[in-house]
């Protein structure tokens, strides 16, 4: 994938035919009628799989996705595009195959989307407001062969006055402004007159509106399982208002039995890449309990938002990997990489009791030491009811000298030369600590994981002891999540004391832009929202300026 890219999605059609209505080649992405349906509810259509970085999805030892003889797939790739010019992109897609009945369990995807009654204040609108917040539903609809959505519409139950008046609209010829301005002045007037209430409008996906200027709207919707779900793999998909994602396992009652995805990390949920959580073994959820999902959002623009395809439009989806019935133990190293270090430690191959070959193998681990610098095709076979489930894997040992920390004047520094850094206190990572160096702020034992070439190694620990001088502004770790970005980043800065802080903007020729915040402020760590958009301005770099009792600290950004 192109490294600004969204994400792709796969879908497959289920049965031979189903596919008859959808040519070969590009096809116009909408999210009326038919491709409502196609895109989001349909059976016929499932999801197989989303990437939003370049990865390889391993699915556990015993599963597989199922594609009979003569599946179509559907690729389905989205890219933001900031500029005026059309935006070249490429996405190469790889499938592993194996002789069918190989797995014992079938990997399933679901695309949890958000489902609940339209808000209440939505009854409250004018006609104009209305118009301007289901601009998209219409220009979905013009997308879509007006018999198509005739009947489609009245299967979802929309008052046939108002059927009537979209499909003749549609037929004249009206544009997406025409057509949302009588969509949204016939529901204001019907539910003047009481003819309907907002609990009558079955807008299916379009029931996720926030209103405008208005942050922490939280919105939750549950999901039942009728069969038991092993989950494997869950994550999560906004748009640009999201700023928080949670998703929980219920009990048999509805009621939250244990939070299974939190989509905010390091103090920031980045809606662009949002993380994604595998559970190695997995994660059993009895049947008939069920899944809430819970999203939050800040919506900062002057506009009513709702679901949509751009990110001025928003989504609330999350994406769950499973298999149904009694779950499989899971069999071979729990979250695997592909490159190991040659001083990595020995991977223990679970369940105990298997058989494991493979250059390197010895007593039930994989020594990469032994194995040597090079690739070797590791088996582990473990018998289960009467067969064996088998994981393969290809490991590459190369050979990366250990990092070292040494300490000048107050500062920890690491060995130059490795791709990542992630400095850490006691065992646990530093939020922020990503550089070269640091400047412990506590006493206790220090050691850096580093990266290099597909494998991780961590220092020996160093132990620092407290008082430590070292300025003020070298140890507030400022930083902005996400850099670069589209409209809005977030600054993160930590305060060891209470402080007068002083946040401005500048351009990159030196000209102060906003004055952002200007106070005291407690201990501890602290967040300063961004929103270039609103400030009038255009992409490029900026620079902020974090003044901290005299001191500065300047963070570069980048608008794309």
């Amino acid at each position: 994938m192109e490294d600004l890219s969204h994400h792709f999605l796969l879908y497959k059609f289920a049965e031979p035919g189903d596919d008859l209505e959808i040519p070969d080649g590009l096809n116009l992405v909408t999210l009326g009628g038919f491709a409502v349906n196609s895109i989001f509810a349909s059976a016929n259509r499932p999801l197989v799989a989303a990437w939003q970085d370049n990865d390889d999805m391993r699915l556990p030892a015993g599963t597989a996705f199922k594609w009979t003889a003569g599946t179509v797939l559907d690729l389905n790739y989205h890219i933001p595009n900031y500029g005026t010019a059309i935006l070249p992109a490429e996405l190469f897609l790889n499938v592993y195959t194996q002789p069918n009945g190989t797995a014992l369990r079938e990997m399933k995807t679901e695309l949890m989307q958000y489902d609940a009654a339209v808000p209440a204040w939505v009854a409250d609108l004018s006609g104009d407001e209305l118009g301007e917040l289901l601009y998209p539903i219409a220009e979905s609809f013009l997308a879509t062969s007006p018999a198509a959505l005739e009947a489609q519409l009245l299967e979802q139950d929309w008052p046939e006055l108002l059927v009537d008046g979209i499909i003749e609209l549609i037929e004249d010829g009206t544009d997406a402004e025409g057509l949302a301005d009588f969509i949204g002045g016939t529901v204001a007037t019907l539910i003047d007159l009481n003819v309907i209430d907002t609990e009558d409008l079955s807008l299916n996906i379009y029931s996720l509106m926030l209103a405008p200027n208005t942050p922490n709207q939280v919105l939750s919707s549950d999901r039942n399982n009728s069969l038991q779900w092993n989950i494997w793999y869950v994550t999560s998909h906004t748009h640009k208002y999201g700023v928080d994602y949670d998703v929980y396992a219920l009990d048999g009652n509805g009621n939250i039995a244990n939070q299974i995805f939190e989509g905010t990390r390091d103090g920031f949920y980045d809606w662009s890449h949002p993380p994604i959580d595998y559970y190695e073994p997995l994660i059993e959820l009895p049947a008939n309990s069920g899944v809430r999902h819970v999203a939050t959002y800040d919506n900062t623009s002057d506009d009513y938002v709702t679901f949509g395809l751009t990110t001025n439009e928003e989504m609330f989806l999350t994406f769950i990997q499973y298999t149904e019935g009694n779950n499989l133990p899971f069999v071979g190293i729990p979250n695997i990489q592909d490159t190991y270090c040659s001083g990595s430690p020995p991977l223990t191959f679970m369940p105990a009791g298997g058989t494991l070959i493979g250059n390197g193998t010895q007593d039930g681990q994989f020594i990469p030491a032994l194995a040597g610098v090079g690739t070797h095709h590791i088996t582990y076979s473990y018998p289960y009811e009467g067969t064996n489930i088998v994981a393969e894997y290809d490991l590459q040992v190369v050979d990366v000298d250990m990092p070292v920390v040494s300490n000048a004047n107050g500062m920890l520094t690491a060995t130059p030369g490795y791709s990542a850094y992630q400095w850490l206190l006691n065992g646990a990572p530093i939020a922020g600590a990503t550089g070269i160096n640091y400047t412990p702020t506590a006493s206790g034992e220090y050691s850096v994981m580093v990266a290099q070439l597909g494998c991780t190694l961590t220092s020996e620990p160093y132990s620092v002891s407290v008082g430590i001088a070292s300025p003020l502004i070298e140890r507030i770790a400022a930083a902005a999540y996400p850099n670069p970005y589209a409209r809005q980043t977030t600054l993160s800065y930590g305060l060891p004391q209470p402080a007068q802080v002083h946040i401005s903007l500048y351009n990159i020729v030196g000209e102060q832009i906003a004055t952002l915040y200007q106070g005291q402020q407690s201990a501890g760590r602290h967040t300063q929202r961004i929103d270039t958009q609103s400030l009038g301005l255009t992409t490029g770099m900026y620079f902020a300026y974090i003044q901290v009792n005299g001191e500065t600290a300047v963070v570069k950004i980048v608008q794309q």
